[in-house]
C-alpha cells in the first residue's frame, strides 16, 4: 500500500492600500491579492479586511484575511492553502495648510511664541517656533510643524507681541509757583515701568483735579482718565479708569 499525501497549496497574499488620518480605524482603501502561488482551477479567492488597531497614522500589518471558494462541494476552500501574509495598510498624516499663532503680550522680557489659536485642518497638533522678541509688533518669523497625526512645515508665519495694557498710574504731585501749570509724569504705573503721557488743562492754585488723561506709548497701550494734581497738593493724584 502505498500513502499519498495532498499538501496545502502555498499562496502569498500582500496587504496594500492607504488612507489619509482620519480620525477612524476603517481600513478604507485596503486591497490584497496574491503575489506568489496561485490558486487551484475554478477555486476563487475574496478578501476581508479588519479595522487598523488604532486610528493614528502609521504602518498597520494583519489586516487581510483571504477567504478561498469552490462552486462544487467542498465549496470552502480556505484550508487547503498555506497562506503567507505580508505587506501592510499605510494611515498617512494630514498636510496642514494655514496656522493662526496665539498672540503674546509685553512683558519686557524677550519671548518666542509656543501655541496655535487657530490651524487648518482644524485641530491640527503643531509645534511652533520663532527667534525670542522683546518689544510689542509683529514678527513674519515664525515655523509651525505639524506633529502626530499631521505633518507639513508653514514658513515665515506671523505672530504678535500685543502692547501691555495701562490699567493705573499715580500722577507725580506739582508745587504751587504762582504761574499755571499741568502734570506731565507719573510716579508709578500698573503695570510697573510702564511708558506713558500725561496731559491735562493747566492749574495755577493748589488743589486736586479730576482732569488728567494718562496713555501708554512704546510697548504700553490704554487710555485712562484720573486725578491730576494741583500745585500745592501734598499727596500724589491718582489714576482712575473711566
Amino acid at each position: 500500500n502505498f500513502t499519498v499525501t495532498v499538501g496545502a497549496r502555498p499562496v502569498t497574499v500582500t496587504l496594500a492600500g492607504s488612507k489619509t488620518y482620519n480620525g477612524n480605524t476603517t481600513a478604507t482603501g485596503a486591497a490584497a491579492s496574491i503575489t506568489s502561488g496561485s490558486l487551484a482551477t475554478g477555486d476563487t479567492i475574496a478578501f476581508a479586511y479588519a479595522a487598523t488597531s488604532s486610528a493614528n497614522a502609521g504602518s498597520y500589518s494583519g489586516l487581510a484575511t483571504a477567504i478561498i471558494s469552490n462552486t462544487t462541494a467542498p465549496t470552502t476552500r480556505t484550508s487547503s492553502y498555506a497562506i503567507t501574509y505580508t505587506g501592510s495598510y499605510v494611515i498617512n498624516p494630514v498636510a496642514i495648510t494655514a496656522a493662526t499663532i496665539t498672540a503674546l503680550t509685553y512683558t519686557g522680557s524677550a519671548q518666542s511664541p509656543s501655541a496655535a489659536s487657530s490651524t487648518t485642518p482644524t485641530g491640527a497638533t503643531v509645534s511652533v517656533s520663532a527667534p525670542a522678541q522683546t518689544n510689542a509688533g509683529t514678527y513674519a518669523t515664525a515655523t509651525v510643524t505639524g506633529t502626530g497625526n499631521y505633518t507639513g512645515t508653514l514658513s515665515n508665519v506671523s505672530w504678535t507681541i500685543n502692547k501691555a495694557t495701562v490699567t493705573a498710574a499715580t500722577i507725580t504731585s506739582l508745587t504751587y509757583t504762582g504761574s499755571a501749570q499741568s502734570p506731565s509724569a507719573v510716579s508709578s504705573t500698573t503695570p510697573a515701568g510702564a511708558t506713558v503721557t500725561v496731559s491735562a488743562p493747566a492749574q495755577t492754585n493748589p488743589g486736586t483735579y479730576t482732569t488728567a488723561t494718562v496713555t501708554g506709548t512704546g510697548n504700553y497701550t490704554g487710555r485712562r482718565n484720573g486725578h491730576g494734581v494741583g500745585s500745592g497738593a501734598d499727596k500724589p493724584g491718582h489714576l482712575h479708569n473711566c
